[in-house]
């Protein structure tokens, strides 16, 4: 999932090149700067901030077998969370779109129509993601673990962040809203999560 984590960085990076006006900022002055400085006893802007951002802990609970039932059939992909480091903290979202996911015994298949953008977070700013493509894979399941392989992926999909527009590769895209390695599966009556190293998808029922 290292392709991930580099694909996701790269996404942030042209997000926030996006929607950060160039300016230039003057230099203060050293009486200024002494003025502007915090004391021990009070917190940083800063550190404020750090402190009233908590992490997306939601989860799904794991039973200890998935039935063959869950991996079968059509699903929307309702969201999808991407993490990172020890901690797992947050550091991009995705929601709506027009990518389903359909599962056979041993394969699925993810296809974006190309109709309707998923609405992306990345470090805070706001993007839409177009996906206009498709993933096949397969896949084992043991107990509430399965272990996923894509197998090919065709198309592309655009990112759209404020001014600028990238266009990504299907295996781009793939290895971040396509299920790839080792992952956990969640059952519900509406829909499945699947946690894999860098990413949460969230299906629901089509």
């Amino acid at each position: 999932m290292r392709r991930a984590a580099v694909v996701l960085t790269a996404l942030t990076a042209l997000a926030l090149a996006a929607c950060t006006p160039v300016t230039q900022t003057p230099q203060p002055s050293e009486s200024a700067a002494t003025a502007g400085t915090p004391s021990a006893g009070t917190p940083s802007a800063a550190t404020s901030e750090t402190a009233a951002t908590p992490a997306d802990t939601t989860s799904v609970t794991p039973s200890g077998s998935v039935s063959s039932d869950c991996l079968a059939g059509s699903y929307k992909l309702a969201r999808f969370v991407a993490v990172g480091g020890s901690t797992n903290t947050t550091f991009g979202t995705g929601e709506g779109g027009d990518v389903t996911v359909t599962f056979t015994p041993g394969s699925y298949q993810l296809t974006g129509a190309g109709k309707s953008p998923i609405s992306v977070t990345l470090a805070g700013q706001q993007a839409t993601l177009l996906v206009n493509g498709t993933v096949n894979g397969d896949y084992t399941l043991q107990g509430n673990t399965a272990q996923f392989t894509v197998r090919d992926a065709t198309g592309n999909a655009t990112l759209n962040a404020g001014r600028l527009s990238r266009t990504l590769t299907m295996p781009e895209v793939g290895s971040v809203i396509a299920p790839s390695g080792s992952g956990t599966i969640a059952c519900s009556t509406t829909g499945v999560t699947i946690t894999l190293e860098n990413v949460r998808l969230e299906l629901e029922r089509a």
